[in-house]
């Protein structure tokens, strides 16, 4: 999420082109979530579609080619505005090297709460840029946490994540008389298939709870 902000941030100031294309190269790809890391080696992705890609798969290639165009230090300066005291972004994804010495993203539900909220309602995002940033979270094709228990038809805009040890989920849950946010991060858990479960337990029981106090 803190990616997508500085992403958008850049692209209304236009120091980036949504349609600047990115060659995929095989030196590039990354493992775990995304289908970027299966393309023939040469493909090319615009920016937009690595932006889209990383938030409606979790695509971890389009994340670092993202922090690549844009610098850690430019990610972390976008993001300062929104007063995120525990969210610090200090490595790319799958850099099992750099998380070995000890140099790892930071952050927090409040934090990630308020990200969620700026990407949905901050004047310092143009309205076009956070309906898209909605338009991408609504996209999200990851359905086995939040959403997973809820009844058919409810909207919900969020953003997964997963680590060994850790699941996460956090989302705006857009119900008939409010919206309500939703962040759930998790970690050191024994078996992560329990964090998916409490996850799923709490997006249900957080839509049980507003959707019946209209």
């Amino acid at each position: 999420l803190a990616i997508l902000w500085a992403y958008l941030q850049h692209r209304q100031a236009g120091q980036i082109s949504p349609d600047e294309a990115v060659i995929i190269d095989d030196t590039l790809k990354v493992g775990g979530t995304g289908r970027l890391q299966t393309l023939p080696p040469g493909t090319t992705r615009t920016l937009d579609d690595l932006a889209r890609l990383m938030i409606t798969g979790s695509d971890n290639t389009a994340t670092n080619l993202l922090i690549d165009r844009m610098g850690l230090a430019a990610i972390n300066q976008a993001i300062a505005p929104l007063g995120l005291p525990a969210t610090n972004l200090r490595r790319k994804m799958m850099d099992w090297s750099q998380i070995a010495a000890g140099i790892d993203n930071t952050t927090s539900p409040a934090d990630v709460a308020r990200l969620l909220h700026g990407l949905w309602q901050s004047p310092l995002l143009a309205p076009a840029r956070r309906a898209q940033a909605i338009s991408f979270l609504k996209a999200q094709q990851l359905h086995n946490k939040l959403p997973a228990l809820l009844p058919a038809g409810v909207s919900l805009a969020h953003k997964t994540g997963e680590l060994p040890g850790a699941e996460h989920d956090a989302g705006l849950l857009f119900l008939a008389h409010r919206t309500v946010l939703v962040v759930v991060l998790t970690k050191e858990l024994q078996e992560n298939e329990a964090g998916v479960a409490f996850v799923r337990q709490v997006g249900r029981l957080v839509y049980d709870h507003y959707q019946g106090d209209a």
